[in-house]
């Protein structure tokens, strides 16, 4: 029993470390980002976080994709056949191509008419619009950098998009600074230098990534037959593992766009203050976007040689083994959000409404993270999108946003208070999701022959 649990978590480990850097790094990014921007007020931080959501809603819809991809990429690793996942990543790329096409044309036509229904402050409006005009040159390199680096995780290959990620870091952040600031006789370019050090470091990351799966031959080098091929005993399956994981992504995208636009109506004050806190929420929760790729890699290659009784007992351990980490991480955020806050320059209101809601989130985090690993990780390592999508359809847009509509507007409370009550749908989600893996249904072969 001894080495069976050493063994689990070397493999959590080998897997979840590298993917938690990069994730957390990439998060860190993401709040140096903000830090930077949150030096040109509010207004400013109000209009990238309002900007973003538009791209929030196509990256993860991409993601979902990969993700997707990636479940079968795992199991065919199980089965040893190496081959299909180029013919698997080509029909990714099919499908992704179509998506981008949508995300880029409606970020560039209709930015400032979709960002008119978050807020009103015709200032925000015209600077989040420049933000999603500029931001969709790079959604082509996110695809890119998603599919290639779903695949190589699957096949054990983690650490090394973990480095090529540090690259795309390191780059973004000088380039951040340069831009938005202005060094030498590069101009200060304030928000929209941000956006482009952003775009730069995007196709930066997609280029490399091509390059060296080309010339290292890994499982997933796309070639043009890879990409003409047409089978649909291969590309069904995908759809329909897929199809609901992008959607149950979009629906959770949309949802937090809504959650924004309820903010975002509330006030410019009360919206710069949330967007304070997503640095510092997607910080933390990055660690466990390793272990919900441990789950599903670990979990998928089992299903993918039959060994069912084995997946069910890494099941339970994630999520048992996600709630008590979740605890003490917890601590640490309520601990931390102090100092955080006094990085930003920002007025004593917003300083003490981003407070609050940090302290929140932190409460909040145990059940979030257990509810993440446990969909994405446990459940989606099977194929069950459709239940967890199902399950998000209907406690994000059934229960969760009409509650902060009529807690916003209808009851007039704090911004706080709404982020309590459109939060309860969390512990819906947990018993439903607890009931679901227990059940053992999810625990399918998907590439069986």
């Amino acid at each position: 029993m001894k080495n069976a649990k050493k063994s689990f978590l070397k493999e959590v480990w080998d897997i979840a470390l590298p993917v938690s850097l990069q994730s957390v790094l990439q998060f860190a990014l993401s709040m140096i980002d903000q830090i930077m921007v949150g030096q040109l007020g509010e207004t400013v931080i109000a209009s990238v976080g309002l900007g973003s959501r538009l791209s929030f809603i196509f990256l993860v819809a991409i993601i979902g994709l990969a993700n997707g991809a990636g479940v079968f990429v795992a199991q065919f690793w199980g089965r040893n056949e190496k081959e299909k996942i180029s013919y698997l990543l080509g029909d990714l790329f099919k499908i992704g191509f179509l998506v981008t096409i949508i995300g880029v044309g409606i970020s560039v036509a209709f930015p400032h008419q979709i960002l008119s229904m978050f807020s009103e402050d015709p200032e925000v409006i015209k600077l989040g619009g420049l933000y999603q005009q500029i931001i969709a040159i790079g959604f082509p390199a996110a695809l890119l950098s998603a599919s290639y680096s779903a695949s190589l995780r699957s096949i054990g290959q983690a650490n090394l998009v973990l480095r090529i990620s540090l690259i795309k870091i390191v780059v973004n952040t000088v380039l951040n600074y340069v831009l938005i600031f202005g060094v030498g006789f590069i101009p200060e370019m304030g928000m929209e230098g941000a956006v482009w050090a952003t775009v730069v470091a995007m196709w930066l990351e997609a280029i490399i990534l091509y390059i060296l799966v080309r010339y290292k031959q890994f499982p997933g080098d796309i070639k043009w037959k890879h990409l003409v091929h047409f089978d649909k005993d291969m590309l069904l399956p995908l759809i329909s593992i897929s199809a609901p994981l992008v959607l149950g992504e979009i629906s959770w995208a949309m949802g937090e766009t809504g959650y924004s636009m309820i903010y975002g109506r509330m006030g410019t004050v009360d919206i710069a203050a949330m967007t304070i806190t997503i640095p510092l929420q997607v910080l933390f929760f990055g660690f466990f976007t390793g272990l919900a790729s441990a789950a599903a890699i670990l979990i998928g290659y089992e299903l993918g040689q039959n060994n069912f009784r084995k997946a069910k007992l890494y099941g339970n351990k994630f999520t048992i083994n996600t709630f008590l980490v979740g605890i003490g991480m917890a601590v640490f955020i309520a601990l931390l959000s102090p100092l955080y806050i006094r990085l930003y320059e920002v007025s004593p209101a917003v300083s003490e409404l981003t407070q609050i809601l940090c302290w929140i989130f932190a409460f909040l985090f145990p059940i979030k993270m257990t509810n993440y690993i446990t969909a994405a990780g446990v459940l989606r390592s099977g194929g069950d999108t459709k239940f967890t999508t199902s399950l998000g359809l209907f406690s994000t847009w059934l229960f969760s946003i009409p509650l902060g509509v009529v807690a916003a507007f209808y009851f007039d409370l704090p911004i706080y208070w709404v982020y309590v009550v459109v939060s309860i749908e969390e512990y819906l989600r947990l018993s439903v999701y607890i009931w679901r893996k227990n059940t053992g249904k999810w625990a399918r072969n998907l590439v069986k022959k």
